[in-house]
Parts: C-alpha cells; structure tokens; sequence
C-alpha cells in the first residue's frame, strides 16, 4: 500500500498538471477578449488607430458546421488531433487512449 506521502505527491502532480491546462484556457480566453474588444468613446472623444489584425483575414476561430466531404484541414487545434486519432485506430477508441494521444495524463480515467 502506498504511503500518504506518494499519495499527495501524485495528486500534487495532478493538480500541476490541471493548473497548467486552465492557465492554458485562461490565456485562449484572454486572447478572445483582446481580439472581440470593442472600442468604447466618450462624447467628444477620438478612438484610437485600430491595432492590426492578429488573425488572419477571413479566419474565424470556431469550428465549421461539419459537412460530408470536408477533410481534416477544415479542424484546428485539438480538434484536428482527435479527429485524426480517430481515424488511425481500426477499433473504437476510449477515453483514456484519446487522453493519452493528446499528450494528457490519462492514470486517473478508468
């Protein structure tokens, strides 16, 4: 039986590892926000010069509507891993397989 130690530094590796993927939504989001800003002025006021765009033109950061006939170039990110992971197995996939193709830790899924 392990000891309490090696039990709380497993959850301690896992609660690292769950941080670094919120900070990694956070950050997604703060990105969002940052391109969706909207100009706010006051009356009399002048906006500044618009920043140019991150994003390329005519980029649209959410998914498409799936469609029959559209390759995995139409994913981005995660998306296209999962859909790519998908196709290469020859059986259905689980949870805990997908977990681990996505480079996550995948000991705690059963």
């Amino acid at each position: 039986m392990p000891s309490v130690i090696a039990l709380l530094e497993v959850r301690e590796a896992r609660a690292w590892e769950e941080l670094e993927s919120w900070l990694e939504v956070l950050r997604e989001a703060e990105q969002c926000v940052q391109d969706a800003a909207v100009l706010v002025v006051p009356d009399g006021g002048s906006a500044p010069a618009p920043a140019p765009p991150v994003l390329r033109e005519g980029y649209d950061p959410r998914q498409p509507i799936w469609r029959a006939g559209m390759g995995v170039g139409a994913l981005a990110g995660v998306y296209r891993q999962v859909f790519e992971a998908v196709l290469v197995a020859s059986e259905p996939i689980s949870a805990q397989e997908l977990t681990r193709v996505l480079g996550r830790d995948a000991t705690r899924l059963n």
